[in-house]
């Protein structure tokens, strides 16, 4: 056993304990964002102590904090709260600006959060009154991005409890301007009067930071972004919001966002809409402005200077791929691009699409329908050169074979005129990495001139410092905020050395022609003197804030030891593999030998543990899931499967209600069908460890293990029942 104790404590100094909480070093790196971005924030993280205060009632705030969108966003916008008549419905405001809640709220658990974040933020409205018109309308559209953030059945029991005129004019003709029966009625729950004739009604323009923040999460993103309106989930089982009622092992994926990261993105919201009314700052500059700032934070935790390089964000990992190929085509005009990617299935759906230049989903960024698989510009799809990181029988080749491949196809690609585009792929979907750094430099001897690089690092399972030595060689980096970091889907960025600001104004021209690709204001400062202006929309401030939960976790990582972070992963580790080698329906796939060591290769090789399920059919032979299958499972683990299984003992009926979130799956590539899912750790798991002490360290490292064994142990209750709900599946056909 490793042991953990606090003398790994990174807070501690000269044997003297500085307890430094996550809130205090988290708020810190807030306000050094919000000075770049140019704003200043008067707000602060209040304790539990201190909501007690605001919130007396003992079962108005028990109810209240089981919401966890409400636990993280009462810590920071207190209002004196209490429980009102049946007549208050939703909530009302009274003279003393206190916040009544209607009692019959507490029946159902989404009607209460709608009711107190309508609240509350009515009460940020009335803080901040300089139109009131205007205050009514942005309400009301807050209200109504708050409803339709929650199941349809909660929606519905809240429009029931509704007198059915106001109900009407709210909800089923909210795309329409409201009657004025409706205004006056949100201004009464909002303690103000509406002034007579008030034009801005009619002309206010209200922009997207009027909408709740977990609607800003999913904006300025394409269709996998987009939720399920019974489970308000993304096609990644995903929402924008904590889900502490699961378990969590899906980093390799996607992950909800934290409770932390959902405070900071509410507090940013607010900073940003308070900035906004003011008449020298337009929201479009504290847009750039906060990109800059965003840029800033990502080349500081690579360890480069502004100078040394540049950033663009972007929607995705994989918009940075078309952002990178745009970049690539601008290198030169001695003869067409080749782009030669290591296994794309390994690193992202769209990948192989996004790296021929084509359109990879039916929706862009921009929120506007494309023609998947269509090319972006007029020569058509770049040729695209696929170097296999398995075998047929889907096994991993050696690196050496990886790169004899790899250095052959770019020598062949230069011989016929071609221009390269070489990717380095650093931790795929399963924890292989290849080719090796050395064939990429003997690739780029060959023609400096004519080989662009790019590391694509959008797992960010690897060194920091060594992310920023490569841009210093001269390759781009790809990277998310969405994987390892564990921040909301999806964020990515492309990191560009400043020795490609030539390309800028040729680059500048095709973000003008194809706005899908990418926008002039999504790049710091470097780049953006260079770009032209386009009229073209942005992808908006989705992007900015689902990077900024992502940026947290880095924030907190970065300060905890090496040597704690290597002795909660082997401790991890091996309680897991101890657990998996006892289930006989989980089969690991080897991701390659030795020990766990200290280097970050052994890390993003072993941090995602791999494996094939067994299902077992009625007369009790097991047979390896198929594809199909497998996408069952784990839509099936991330929900409440004890309706499907009746007669289960009390113990496989808990196990059967547990919410387990891991890896979607991937086909393996190769002759031979086998498809794995993933368990897998991310930065969340260390920073929830590392920032405690003495028996709670331990407490949380042995729930932690705890949690993964009972998702795996939900796998194999799953696979030993597999052939029960493949008969009850089509019941529900």
């Amino acid at each position: 056993m490793v042991a953990m104790n606090d003398s790994e404590d990174p807070a501690r100094c000269t044997g003297v304990r500085h307890v430094i909480p996550q809130a205090v070093r988290l708020e810190s790196f807030y306000r050094r964002l919000i000075n770049n971005i140019g704003i200043q924030s008067q707000r602060v993280v209040f304790s539990e102590s201190v909501i007690e205060d605001y919130i007396p009632h003992h079962l108005l705030r028990r109810s209240l904090l089981a919401d966890p969108a409400l636990v993280a966003l009462l810590k920071v916008i207190p209002c004196h709260v209490a429980l009102g008549g049946v007549e208050d419905f939703p909530f009302r405001i009274d003279a003393t600006g206190l916040v009544l809640l209607s009692p019959v709220c507490l029946e159902n658990i989404h009607v209460l959060a709608v009711a107190a974040r309508w609240a509350l933020e009515a009460c940020f409205q009335r803080e901040r009154i300089t139109d009131v018109g205007t205050s009514v309308l942005a309400l009301l559209r807050y209200g109504m991005g708050l409803l339709e953030s929650v199941p349809v059945h909660s929606q519905k029991a809240f429009l029931g409890l509704l007198p059915q005129p106001l109900r009407r004019d709210l909800w089923d003709e909210r795309a329409a301007p409201w009657s004025p029966g409706v205004l006056a009625w949100i201004a009464d729950r909002m303690g103000v009067v509406i002034p007579a004739h008030a034009e801005s009604l009619a002309k206010a323009d209200l922009h997207e930071l009027t909408w709740p923040v977990e609607k800003i999460l999913v904006a300025g993103g394409d269709g996998r972004l987009a939720l399920d309106p019974d489970t308000c989930l993304n096609r990644y089982g995903v929402p924008p919001r904590p889900r502490p009622e699961a378990v969590h092992f899906s980093s390799s994926t996607a992950s909800a966002i934290s409770e932390h990261g959902l405070m900071f993105c509410e507090l940013l919201r607010r900073d940003l809409v308070c900035w906004s009314d003011r008449d020298d700052i337009a929201l479009t500059r504290l847009r750039t402005q906060s990109v800059r700032a965003l840029g800033l934070e990502l080349l500081t935790l690579l360890q480069l200077h502004p100078e040394e390089a540049d950033v663009a964000i972007s929607p995705s990992g994989t918009d940075a791929e078309l952002l990178t190929v745009a970049i690539a085509r601008q290198g030169g005009e001695c003869g067409p691009l080749v782009n030669i990617i290591v296994s794309p299935e390994e690193s992202g759906s769209g990948v192989k699409l996004a790296g021929s230049g084509c359109f990879f989903d039916e929706w862009s960024a921009l929120g506007t329908p494309v023609c998947k698989g269509e090319p972006l510009w007029p020569e058509g799809p770049i040729p695209l050169v696929d170097v296999p990181i398995r075998d047929h029988s889907g096994q991993p080749r050696s690196l050496e074979v990886i790169d004899a491949e790899f250095l052959q196809q770019g020598r062949q690609a230069l011989e016929q005129g071609c221009r390269v585009l070489a990717h380095v792929l650093i931790t795929s979907k399963t924890g292989l990495s290849a080719p090796s750094l050395v064939a990429v430099d003997a690739l780029v001897a060959l023609d400096p001139q004519r080989v662009d690089v790019v590391v694509d690092a959008c797992q960010t399972r690897t060194s920091f410092e060594e992310l920023g030595n490569l841009v210093r060689k001269g390759w781009m980096i790809q990277v998310t905020g969405s994987k390892f970091l564990t921040g909301p889907p999806f964020s990515g960025a492309l990191i560009v050395p400043a020795a490609l600001r030539q390309r800028a104004g040729r680059v500048g021209e095709t973000l003008v022609e194809h706005p899908e690709v990418g926008h002039p204001l999504d790049w710091s400062c470097g780049w953006s003197e260079c770009l032209p202006e386009s009229s073209a929309p942005s992808a908006g401030f989705g992007p900015i804030f689902r990077w900024l939960p992502a940026l947290l976790e880095a924030e907190l990582l970065i300060h905890l030891t090496e040597e704690f972070r290597h002795a909660a992963f082997v401790r991890f580790r091996e309680a897991i593999l101890r657990a998996v080698a006892d289930n006989r329906y989980i089969l690991p796939i080897q991701m390659g030998e030795g020990a766990v060591t200290d280097d970050a290769d052994s890390f993003a090789r072993l941090s995602i543990l791999s494996f094939q399920v067994l299902g077992s059919r009625a007369d009790g032979c097991l047979e390896p899931l198929s594809e199909r299958s497998c996408r069952k499972l784990f839509e099936y683990l991330n929900r409440d499967m004890s309706a499907w299984l009746p007669g289960l003992g009390l113990a496989d009926q808990t196990l059967a209600r547990t919410q387990a979130h891991l890896g979607q799956p991937v086909t393996l590539s190769g002759t031979q069908a086998i498809t794995a899912l993933r368990l897998v750790l991310g930065a969340r798991f260390f920073n929830a460890i590392g920032y405690l002490h003495g028996l709670a360290r331990e407490a949380m490292l042995q729930s932690e293990i705890a949690d993964a064994r009972r998702a795996m142990a939900k796998v194999g209750l799953l696979a030993a029942n597999w052939w029960r709900l493949e008969s009850e599946e089509k019941r529900y056909e």
